[in-house]
């Protein structure tokens, strides 16, 4: 986590620093900064959550101009497509962030769920399996320079999202955070232009990553994995809450998605993945770059659901070495409550 200090260094200068809006195309060089000698204070964290405090303030007021988010239900009943509103960007950059008011909103909070995390982390640990998390950042978290009209310089709207990943450090919980990685290559497609989740570009670079963590486990490449490629269309990535302007500038984005041959899941598998939709493809992928099928244990909008299962079917785990736990910030700021017998164990 010694990165993450020299940010809390470069950020303390917060809102009065100069502002730049570097292009998608080129984005800014890395700053050469030197780590604090000791790990951030609370005062220090407190002191970053205070000084950002007007790029949470500028971020909601463009949110309030969107139109007020519909429930579902009455979304379907009125055919009002509100809930899906994108914040579109203040320049010529074609991606959108669809469903911004209700997917935005972990930015403009603060949330600590690692209490939770790790009392799941501890009751698989006690039960011979590992836990490794993996929450995505939104498009808005990674360019903030694109929906901003003052952004910050390094990127970060809301410091206490980094304090929550040092935290999880802290308690011994393994979790990997894309948002660094995918600061370094915001030039690439990492998400669809006009859909609420990342691309294969950005669910590769994160399941290559992973799959370099998981080697410690020792995993035996069984599996013979294909990728062949294809060019995912506009229609597959678009939603209908675009106007027509908008979809002709995102029409330009061109993605290359690679389908997996063999990768269907394997009830046999030592790894399982869980989470919300953010799993379905990339779990593909990281079995791809693991050489070995994995077992696929999530669902739509799911947080900690799966928790429940393990306890009505002990078996669920039966053969599982490491669990990926992977979802959007989102729901990592909306985890349901664990079973008693989890969350107090």
């Amino acid at each position: 986590m010694r990165l993450s200090y020299a940010i809390v260094a470069l950020a303390l200068v917060g809102c009065d620093q100069t502002h730049s809006s570097p292009s998608i195309a080129s984005p800014a060089a890395p700053v050469a900064l030197n780590p604090w000698p000791e790990p951030p204070t609370s005062n220090d964290w407190n002191a970053w959550q205070a000084r950002t405090a007007c790029y949470r303030t500028a971020l909601k007021a463009r949110l309030d101009t969107l139109p007020p988010t519909a429930s579902l239900y009455e979304g379907r009943r009125t055919g009002a497509n509100n809930q899906f509103a994108p914040l579109a960007p203040l320049d010529d950059f074609p991606f959108f962030e669809v469903g911004a008011k209700i997917r935005l909103g972990y930015l403009l909070q603060e949330s600590d769920p690692t209490p939770a995390i790790a009392a799941a982390s501890r009751w698989l640990r006690a039960r011979g399996v590992g836990l490794f998390l993996v929450t995505v950042p939104t498009l808005t978290e990674v360019c903030p320079e694109h929906f901003l009209a003052e952004p910050p310089l390094d990127g970060v709207i809301n410091p206490s999202i980094l304090r929550c990943q040092e935290r999880l450090v802290h308690a011994g919980v393994d979790s990997l955070d894309p948002w660094s990685m995918f600061r370094l290559h915001r030039a690439e497609p990492l998400y669809y232009p006009a859909d609420t989740h990342w691309s294969p570009v950005g669910q590769r670079l994160v399941a290559r990553e992973l799959a370099h963590r998981l080697e410690r486990y020792g995993f035996q490449r069984t599996s013979k994995v294909r990728l062949s490629n294809r060019q995912a269309s506009l229609r597959e990535n678009g939603e209908p809450s675009l106007t027509g302007a908008q979809l002709e500038q995102a029409r330009g984005v061109a993605i290359d998605r690679p389908l997996v041959e063999g990768a269907e899941s394997d009830p046999a598998s030592p790894v399982l993945t869980i989470g919300d939709s953010f799993v379905e493809h990339f779990q593909d992928y990281l079995a791809a770059d693991l050489g070995l099928a994995v077992r696929s244990g999530w669902s739509p909008n799911s947080t900690t659901e799966a928790f429940a299962d393990f306890l009505r079917e002990p078996t669920r785990l039966a053969g599982v070495r490491v669990i990926v736990w992977v979802m959007c910030r989102k729901h990592l700021a909306e985890l349901k409550p664990l079973p008693p017998a989890i969350a107090g164990d």
